[in-house]
């Protein structure tokens, strides 16, 4: 499988420079779930659908806060506009989650939990997880099912078009339960009409 991944942007003053950057744990995650990625940047804001040319799925990586800095908000709310009306895959990590619910009209909360804090999954999953957020979902995105919670933030949700996680499975030590997920997640067919394009925003 192939998948297109957004990058969480880094300020050097310095030099006034916007830098755009992964962490190479997240590429390599995605190789264990046999998805090659490429990362994209959000200067292509104008040429999105040759981005998703040859393209199975949409990474939403996480890191900055939505509205830190809203030529990344943009870009992706429009990248992900336009992987649910072409039928393509979803993995929103952290950041990628919330802005899932941000493009969904879902109000994002303040989290409760402390950064870097373990947390044990409630629901259908129950691993352990680390805590990177400062912000929270409560309410679960149109036609997906929440997997996982803990007290009363939604950790996880999934369509059969988008999977949602809170946590960063990248930097966990122990990644098996995030793969076997992941996989599922990537064996399910996409049903044409999972999301109904009278509910979607017009592109």
């Amino acid at each position: 499988m192939r998948a297109i991944t957004t990058q969480r942007i880094y300020a050097y003053k310095p030099y006034g420079e916007l830098w755009e950057c992964l962490d190479s744990a997240l590429q390599e995650f995605l190789l264990e779930c046999e998805i090659l990625s490429y990362a994209v940047s959000f200067t292509q804001i104008a040429h999105i659908p040759l981005l998703f040319e040859g393209v199975d799925m949409l990474v939403l990586s996480g890191g900055n806060d939505i509205g830190a800095y809203p030529k990344r908000d943009h870009f992706e709310l429009a990248l992900l506009d336009y992987a649910l009306k072409a039928h393509k895959k979803v993995f929103a990590i952290c950041r990628g989650a919330q802005l899932v619910a941000h493009y969904f009209n879902i109000p994002l909360k303040a989290s409760k939990h402390k950064i870097k804090a373990i947390h044990t999954l409630q629901g259908r999953l129950t691993h352990d997880v680390h805590s990177y957020h400062h912000f929270c979902i409560t309410q679960a995105p149109k036609d997906c099912e929440v997997l996982a919670y803990v007290d009363d933030e939604i950790e996880a949700f999934m369509s059969s078009q988008i999977l949602g996680v809170m946590w960063h499975p990248e930097r966990e030590e122990r990644r098996e339960s995030d793969r076997a997920l992941l996989k599922q997640f990537i064996t399910q067919s996409v049903h044409k009409h999972n999301i109904q394009d009278s509910k979607l925003k017009e592109a």
